[in-house]
């Protein structure tokens, strides 16, 4: 995948396909991210080889993500980083999350 504004060939798809089944990974992204369109997002998506992924899509465009939702990024990190992935996934799915999508495997 080629970011905008990127002159490397950063493929991170091949990166994720090669995550071992038992990885956890959480993407956070947004439908409006000009720097990394949503099709890109979906490829990675796709392309990461693990049944332990989640991903949490907002609306808003890059960077803005962090400043709007700043409380709820620290703490659904917090969980992805401190609980077994299986309590995570519970907490994302318990959580109040009005327009934003989750995706979960």
């Amino acid at each position: 995948v080629k970011h905008a504004g990127d002159t490397s060939e950063l493929n991170t798809a091949k990166y994720l396909s090669q995550l071992k089944l038992n990885t956890p990974i959480f993407f956070i992204h947004s439908t409006k991210d000009l720097m990394v369109p949503y099709d890109d997002f979906l490829e990675e998506w796709n392309a990461a080889a693990t049944k332990q992924k989640a991903a949490l899509i907002t609306n808003n465009s890059h960077l803005t993500n962090h400043f709007k939702l700043k409380e709820l990024y620290a703490h659904l990190s917090t969980k992805y980083l401190t609980k077994p992935y299986a309590v995570f996934k519970r907490t994302l799915k318990s959580e109040q999350l009005n327009d934003l999508e989750l995706l979960t495997r």
